[in-house]
């Protein structure tokens, strides 16, 4: 199967990449989503996205996400990571549904 992963953070990709991808067939690598309907349906798709692309791919799409997220000490805010303080400060979680809707 192939995974997408969604990012322009070369860190990330390379964090993705030997994490999730050593799973995968292929790996596509995206700088930017404009159009959840560029992923093929029940795709495996990594990265970071708005919440609303989220549920779009994971509920219209039947994809599943993996959610990067980093929590990051106040000392690295706003620096580039590489992909140590990502081993050390990622968390991947994988979404395969989201319950939500839009109030305004």
């Amino acid at each position: 199967m192939t995974l997408f992963i969604i990012s322009r953070h070369l860190a990330t990709i390379d964090f993705l990449v030997e994490v999730l991808g050593k799973w995968e067939d292929n790996v596509v690598i995206l700088e930017h989503l404009d159009d959840v309907n560029r992923i093929p349906m029940m795709a495996k798709v990594a990265g970071n996205l708005p919440i609303h692309m989220i549920a779009d791919l994971v509920n219209k799409r039947r994809c599943t996400f993996y959610y990067v997220s980093i929590d990051v000490p106040k000392e690295l805010r706003g620096k580039e990571l590489d992909i140590e303080d990502l081993k050390k400060y990622a968390k991947i979680f994988e979404i395969k549904h989201i319950s939500m809707r839009q109030v305004f």
